[in-house]
């Protein structure tokens, strides 16, 4: 389970986020509420929860652990 991830987001959505994580470009689906506090080059920690299907790897990130539980 990944529980957090922090770095500077490079690129925002109306449904995710993409921050940058040692390198890697991590795509974090977000709620509306934890979106319209992110701002482009600015670093944040998002909780996070992760599902695992047959076809695919999502990351859901919360602004807090709270709001993810």
């Amino acid at each position: 389970m990944i529980a957090h991830v922090r770095g500077p987001v490079a690129a925002v959505t109306l449904t995710s986020a993409v921050l940058d994580v040692g390198g890697v470009g991590l795509q974090v689906m977000c709620t509306p509420g934890t979106i319209a506090t992110l701002r482009i080059g600015r670093e944040v920690q998002l909780s996070t929860s992760m599902v695992v299907r047959e076809d695919s790897l999502t990351i859901f990130g919360f602004a807090t652990p709270d709001e993810r539980d």
